[in-house]
């Protein structure tokens, strides 16, 4: 079983769990640049930059291929895979 290097979240509101969490690296984060003005997508924007978390600015079509869906609300983090508690203390 081959297991992934990088997973994408996708969402304003995982995007803020996700880094609050700790548990996962985040890589970058990709955001719609046509939402830039929002003000939930600036508070993240702030946020992410508080964390230095890499932001590319692209096009709505961008996000949408890395989410591999419609719904991603402008928001797409790389991260690292999740790992379950027995995979971080070398039991998995």
């Amino acid at each position: 079983m081959v297991k992934r290097s990088r997973e994408y979240m996708c969402g304003v509101n995982p995007a803020f769990e996700v880094v609050r969490a700790g548990k996962r690296r985040i890589y970058e984060a990709y955001i719609n640049e046509a939402t830039s003005g929002k003000p939930q997508i600036q508070k993240l924007s702030g946020f992410l930059k508080k964390q230095n978390i890499q932001i590319q600015w692209v096009d709505k079509r961008r996000v949408m291929d890395l989410a591999e869906s419609k719904e991603h609300q402008g928001v797409v983090l790389k991260t690292s895979p999740y790992l379950r508690h027995s995979e971080r203390h070398g039991q998995g």
